[in-house]
């Protein structure tokens, strides 16, 4: 519970679909992006769940559209973490 983490991604993303964000990958088809990249908010939720304890979370995304979609995409994978005190 004491643990801190520093998640640092740098690569190619894209906006799309209403507010999503998606991490594009080396065989991704920009016009099947649902299907063919990383949404975001996977990368983010799997370690703001109950299970994992982590004291501080600082996620650094460097791509492009990176503030747009995301802030949506972080506020929904952390919602749950952040209601928990610390």
């Amino acid at each position: 519970e004491s643990d801190r983490v520093i998640f640092y991604y740098s690569g190619h993303g894209e906006y799309c679909q209403g507010d999503r964000h998606y991490l594009l990958m080396e065989d991704t088809v920009l016009n099947q992006l649902p299907q063919t990249s990383l949404p975001t908010e996977e990368l983010v939720r799997p370690l703001n769940n109950e299970g994992v304890k982590i004291k501080q979370i600082l996620y650094i995304i460097d791509t492009c559209y990176s503030g747009v979609g995301i802030v949506k995409d972080y506020a929904i994978a952390l919602t749950s973490f952040l209601l928990k005190p610390i």
